[in-house]
């Protein structure tokens, strides 16, 4: 008499966590939550309200506090232009005025009539040993009612005379 053997089979393979947790009559994590025939049902744990508001207090907090910093930071990006658009407003005033003189004739270049270019007395000529010249060093002013403020320099001119 012959019976056909049946294949033997291993018992299931538990992790020691899981062995533990069978020994303290727990379930392991992912097992189906609720109660059988004989034990009460599982707790399922969650964020209470008070969390919840904490959570959302903190995150409405830091983003207020993006939000200014984004504001200031677009606020100085334009003051910065502006001054930046400014100085090169002076700069362009500047130039005109070192190649404005009397006998050479400057389109003017400058939008508007913000500065004012004023001429100045001609400086004093170095004592020379040489034939005169002329070409001479005056005195000039920009200034900016605006904002009261004023730039001096010194440009070449040239004379009707030799000096």
């Amino acid at each position: 008499m012959n019976h056909p053997r049946k294949p033997r089979t291993k018992p299931p393979r538990h992790s020691s966590l899981e062995g533990e947790l069978a020994r303290q009559g727990r379930k392991p994590a992912g097992a189906p939550v609720g109660g059988s025939a004989g034990t009460a049902p599982v707790r399922e744990r969650g964020f209470t309200l008070l969390e919840v508001i904490v959570a959302m207090t903190i995150t409405g907090f830091v983003l207020g506090g993006l939000f200014t910093l984004l504001g200031s930071s677009k606020q100085l990006s334009l003051r910065a232009n502006d001054s930046l658009h400014e100085a090169a407003q002076l700069r362009a005033t500047v130039n005109f005025a070192l190649l404005e003189n009397d006998y050479n004739e400057v389109a003017p270049v400058l939008q508007g009539e913000r500065f004012e270019i004023r001429a100045g007395e001609l400086l004093e000529a170095p004592p020379r040993k040489t034939a005169g010249s002329t070409q001479a060093l005056e005195s000039f002013e920009i200034h900016d009612p605006e904002r009261g403020q004023s730039v001096h320099g010194t440009r070449w001119v040239r004379l009707s005379l030799p000096r």
